[in-house]
């Protein structure tokens, strides 16, 4: 009895002091948001923009990009995450290098290494392959259009990406959508303007890796000054020791990240940047997905059974679907959805025809709509409600016309499993019976 109440004072304390910060957070919001779009407008217009100002941002991307560039660079992670024996040296690339004394660190242990490469993966700079080794590597055509642009056209697009496109998904984490700006703008608001961390105070903002990105990405662009650990003990990172708001950081987030409040789109947001800066002129676009023709070769697998299909690449999703579920002898009545990771590594879904909230359809989308390439896979479920996920992988793509017209099984392997678990039971009990007699 005694015991549970310093529990439940500690537990008063807590809800005292989550209550506090809220309200704290909603001032700070208020205090944004009251203030005139003039002012933070015209600071924008004459704000000067580098390589390195107002943040080392630009400078950055381009030094990974560097270091990126040539043969492409193997990794045996499934999600494309940069080697760990690559993350020192990348790190010292940067303008401020972070300190870290791990032994063998991920690259969550470097904040801006992470936003960095997200970054880069988002905006298509950096691609991956599959063959002949699972590598990444610089897209050279979009670099160098990349670096046609001026510093201010680089410092948006890259900005504009970690609003609207980046996603921990490109490296396996679980992610609500796409985009930074929420968590952007939560912990910038949650930041006083001039002190923002005090030992017990504060940090809890940057307790995640996911957190440390953010601060870090602030950092690069401008909007915050970060002031880091000095005194690194040995297998442990460098933490955030001050972070402090700064003028560019009031000015984006009352004209510019306002606008998000009312407009989701990336077109809309560049609008508004080129009524802010002079220099905004070009734009970078990632190249359009281009049809591919020819002829695929697909192994479709469920467990030990698999069934080798060849199909033309004009063959679309929702007539592929039909001809998986007969050559596995499953009925056709129920709902399907495929999955697939772009070239940014975000997983994308293709909805059945007959669903109508989604961005892709099976029945308009055909094979060589897919931007994959030989080695990759998709995964294919099917019946929502007692899900059977189908594996399939592209063994090759012939750039040569398909003389067939519809997919063809041309190899199988093993026995379909049964399409419905309470089968498994009806058989078993079936077999026990034939036993008692």
């Amino acid at each position: 009895m005694f015991g549970a109440a310093p529990f439940h004072t500690a537990s008063l304390k807590d809800e005292s002091e989550n209550n506090d910060r809220r309200m704290k957070v909603a001032k700070n919001i208020r205090s944004l948001f009251s203030q005139k779009t003039e002012p933070a407008e015209k600071f924008l217009r004459s704000l000067s923009i580098t390589a390195d100002q107002p943040g080392p941002i630009v400078s950055d991307a381009n030094a990974l990009l560097d270091f990126l560039d040539g043969p492409p660079t193997p990794t045996g992670n499934q999600n494309y995450v940069l080697p760990m024996k690559l993350l020192k040296e990348a790190n010292q690339r940067m303008a401020e290098p972070l300190v870290n004394r791990m032994a063998r660190p991920q690259l969550r242990s470097f904040p801006t290494l992470a936003g960095l490469y997200l970054l880069l993966r988002s905006m298509c700079l950096v691609t991956t392959q599959t063959k002949p080794k699972r590598a990444v590597f610089v897209d050279a055509e979009l670099r160098g259009r990349f670096n046609d642009l001026n510093p201010t056209e680089q410092y948006i697009a890259l900005l504009s990406a970690y609003l609207f496109r980046v996603s921990v998904s490109i490296i396996g984490y679980h992610s609500r959508g796409e985009g930074r700006y929420a968590e952007i703008a939560s912990c910038y608001s949650q930041l006083d303007k001039v002190q923002t961390i005090r030992p017990g105070e504060t940090s809890y903002l940057f307790e995640s890796w996911e957190g440390k990105m953010d601060a870090a990405m602030l950092h690069e662009f401008g909007f915050v000054k970060l002031e880091m650990e000095s005194d690194v003990k040995e297998g442990k990172s460098a933490g955030i020791e001050l972070a402090t708001r700064l003028p560019l950081g009031d000015a984006a987030y009352v004209a510019l990240l306002n606008v998000l409040r009312w407009s989701s789109d990336e077109d809309d947001f560049y609008e508004t940047c080129r009524t802010l800066f002079p220099d905004l002129k070009g734009r970078l676009s990632p190249p359009a997905a281009e049809f591919q023709p020819g002829e695929y070769t697909l192994n479709v697998s469920v467990g030990d059974c698999s069934r080798v299909f060849v199909a033309p690449a004009e063959t679309d999703l929702h007539v592929f679907a039909y001809a998986i579920l007969a050559a596995f002898n499953f009925n056709d009545e129920h709902l399907f959805l495929y999955e697939y990771r772009d070239r940014t590594g975000i997983c994308r879904r293709i909805l059945d025809g007959r669903l109508d909230d989604g961005e892709m359809f099976a029945d308009e989308t055909r094979l060589g709509d897919l931007p994959l390439e030989s080695g990759e896979s998709i995964a294919f479920d099917y019946d929502f409600g007692d899900t059977t996920r189908f594996s399939i992988t592209i063994e090759s793509i012939s750039d040569q016309p398909s003389k067939r017209k519809k997919p063809e099984v041309t190899q199988c392997v093993g026995e379909p499993p049964l399409q419905y678990r309470w089968q498994e039971e009806y058989y078993d009990d079936e077999d026990d019976e034939d036993d008692d007699e």
